[in-house]
């Protein structure tokens, strides 16, 4: 599946579909009960260089100017939330080493970050 091939760091998914499972927050007392204390954003951000600058210019499609962004290190918000999920971002350490595979509009490629 999808976590396989983007390198993800343990099982997770369900194994009669294949699909990533996830949980509902149950809360405790440190969460006052909610279930949402420490939330961790997700981002994309792309990473500005001569090339990115000047594919609008040369009025590049959006496609084009993602799989430049990719290529100059940055990292689709899914792959980011799916690293997160996993206890795997960078201020735990971990997430600079992995391949990601984006399955978006602008086909499939390899990050490596």
């Amino acid at each position: 599946g999808l976590l396989g091939e983007i390198g993800f760091p343990f099982e997770w998914e369900d194994p009669e579909d294949g699909r990533p499972g996830f949980f509902a927050p149950a809360g405790c007392e440190a969460c006052g009960g909610d279930g949402y204390r420490g939330r961790i954003g997700i981002y994309e951000l792309m990473p500005m260089n001569g090339e990115i600058v000047g594919l609008p210019l040369e009025r590049s499609s959006a496609d084009e100017i993602s799989r430049a962004a990719v290529r100059a290190g940055m990292v689709k918000m899914r792959a980011d939330g799916l690293l997160k999920a996993a206890g795997d971002h960078p201020d735990r350490g971990g997430a600079s080493h992995h391949g990601l595979v984006n399955h978006g509009s602008a086909g499939k490629h390899i990050v490596k970050s």
